[in-house]
């Protein structure tokens, strides 16, 4: 019964009807889901002579969870950070298994002593889940370097991108591109086919793969990779580019990969897309010259064309623009100044 209360689940969230049907449950929903933590509450016999084996389980599940994560990105050439990351996150063991523990325990499967060990072991490794997703990122970062060499998946393919020619020739007699744009987005996208058309050579450093595949179809010049990777931002050719654009929407790789950049290059122009402008100054601590806040951008806009709707004459609509424009990035400016003056960045 419960397996098929499960399958029903899966089969009607995935329905059109679903959000309806969700909207109908909503108010049993937590009584039910009280109930049920409940009744596996009362199934629990803590021993605390076995407390190290259920510990030890514990970690067992999460180790090995985390590992089969691993596994199954790398060999889908997912990258290392993210692979990692993605281990961490689901490592622990759903609320499901309680209900497979069980029939396995009427069945015979398992004895008393395993039962309690599963369920113990099980709710421990609820418990941690919340520390466990806070400290991936940090965990992610100096794991993966570590993970790359052990992996032969992830060794041969490192090798495979080794041997590639590498980026194809550029407009100009020039080495390298002129901008390196991190992120294969509608902006990195845009900003891309824009500079292609001004014969300004350019290179897109994306890390979703199926990204890469329509980049590369519609004839830009990309390269798969993480912008905390050293190796990958050489292959987009950040040793060369005098202008580098960031346009991602992971906050953690994006202040981890300013860092590393700017160290690589102290004396290009780093131009950075932020969604929030209270992230603005961080970002310019960081080493980043130039911010372009999503939500202040699109504020901007949504004024435009409210006056636009309303008759406003153009000039003043530019006028007001050109104010709001300047108040912001103009203190931005100053900010970046008093850095620069400061010698926090060469």
């Amino acid at each position: 019964m419960a397996l098929g209360a499960f399958i029903a689940g899966v089969a009607i969230g995935g329905s059109e009807e679903g959000h309806a049907i969700g909207r109908v449950l909503h108010p049993m929903r937590d009584a039910f889901t009280s109930m049920f933590f409940l009744s596996i509450g009362l199934l629990v016999e803590v021993t605390w002579a076995w407390m190290p084996v259920n510990i030890m389980t514990a970690l067992g599940i999460l180790v090995v969870n985390t590992l089969v994560v691993i596994l199954i990105l790398a060999s889908l050439r997912i990258n290392l950070r993210t692979a990692v990351m993605s281990g961490i996150i689901l490592a622990q063991v759903g609320e499901f298994s309680f209900v497979l523990a069980t029939a396995g325990h009427e069945y015979g499967i398992l004895t008393d002593f395993n039962m309690q060990n599963m369920i113990v072991s099980i709710i421990i490794t609820m418990i941690v889940t919340p520390t466990l997703i806070t400290f991936a990122p940090w965990f992610a970062e100096r794991a993966a370097p570590v993970v790359r060499y052990i992996l032969p998946i992830q060794r041969w393919y490192d090798r495979r991108v080794q041997r590639d020619p590498g980026l194809p020739p550029l407009v100009g007699g020039i080495s390298g591109p002129v901008v390196t744009i991190i992120g294969g987005g509608v902006l990195g996208t845009n900003v891309g086919r824009v500079l292609g058309r001004t014969a300004i050579p350019y290179c897109i450093l994306e890390l979703n793969g199926a990204n890469v595949a329509r980049l590369r179809e519609s004839g830009c010049t990309v390269v798969q990779g993480d912008m905390t990777d050293h190796e990958a931002l050489e292959r987009a050719g950040i040793l060369h580019a005098s202008v580098i654009i960031i346009a991602i929407s992971d906050h953690t790789a994006l202040a981890q990969g300013l860092d590393h950049i700017r160290k690589l290059r102290p004396d290009a122009m780093i131009v950075v897309r932020t969604r929030y402008a209270r992230d603005s100054d961080v970002l310019l601590n960081r080493g980043a010259d130039v911010i372009i806040t999503e939500e202040y951008e699109s504020s901007i806009q949504v004024f435009v064309t409210v006056l636009e709707h309303l008759g406003v004459d153009p000039d003043v609509i530019i006028e007001h623009e050109d104010a709001m424009r300047a108040s912001r990035y103009g203190l931005l400016a100053r900010l970046g100044s008093v850095k620069n003056d400061d010698g926090q960045r060469s």
